[in-house]
C-alpha cells in the first residue's frame, strides 16, 4: 500500500479513543497531555492535571519533557498554592526522579531526603545519585538497604544493575537475576 492510501485511510478512519483515561490505559502519553493543554480533561481538578501533567511528560522522557514535568511538581509544591489540598506526599519523590533523569543529582539528593518516610522508591533514588556521583560510602550504603529489604525483586534488581554498569561484578549482577527469574 502506498503512502497517500494510508494517509487517507487515517483520516477516513474515526479516532476509538475518546477520554483521557482511555489514552492513559494505552500508554499514549502525548495523546493524554493534549487533552489537559487543551481543556479537554474537564473531570480533573487543578491538582490532578498538574500531577497527570507530570507523569505524561515523564513517561514521554526527553529534556523539554522532563522540565515540564519538573515545573509541574514545582508548581504543586510550591507554598503559595494548593495550601488547603493534600498535595501526595509522593510528588517529592516523582520530582526526584525527575531531577535524576534531568542529571540534575544535588537537587534530586535533596529532595528525595526531605521526604521524611524512608521508602523503597526513595531507597533506589538514592542508590542511583550514589552511583551517578561516585560516592562509594552512599552507594555501599544504599545497596545494603536494598538487599536487606523484605525481599522486593524491584530493590534487588536496582541494586544488580548497580553492581553490573558501575561496580562490574557482572557475575553478582546475574546470580541475582536468575533468583528472580527463577
Amino acid at each position: 500500500m502506498n503512502l497517500s492510501a494510508n494517509l487517507n485511510r487515517a483520516r477516513s478512519t474515526p479516532s476509538t479513543i475518546t477520554s483521557f483515561d482511555e489514552y492513559i490505559e494505552r500508554g499514549d502519553y502525548v495523546g493524554a497531555l493534549a487533552t489537559i493543554d487543551h481543556g479537554q480533561t474537564t473531570d480533573l481538578n487543578p491538582m490532578d492535571k498538574l500531577l497527570w501533567t507530570g507523569y505524561c511528560c515523564s513517561r514521554l522522557g526527553g529534556s523539554a519533557n522532563y522540565n515540564r514535568a519538573k515545573d509541574a511538581y514545582l508548581e504543586l509544591l510550591s507554598d503559595d498554592k494548593f495550601k488547603d489540598e493534600d498535595v501526595p506526599k509522593i510528588t517529592r519523590l516523582f520530582l526526584s526522579v525527575v531531577y535524576l533523569h534531568l542529571r540534575q543529582y544535588t537537587d534530586a539528593e535533596e529532595t528525595a531526603l526531605s521526604v521524611a518516610e524512608d521508602s523503597e522508591l526513595k531507597s533506589r533514588i538514592l542508590l542511583r545519585v550514589a552511583q551517578k556521583t561516585n560516592d562509594e560510602t552512599k552507594l555501599a550504603k544504599y545497596r545494603t538497604q536494598l538487599m536487606s529489604a523484605d525481599d522486593s525483586k524491584e530493590d534487588k534488581l536496582a541494586a544488580a544493575a548497580v553492581d553490573f554498569s558501575s561496580r562490574h561484578r557482572y557475575q553478582e549482577a546475574v546470580d541475582v537475576y536468575k533468583t528472580i527469574l527463577a
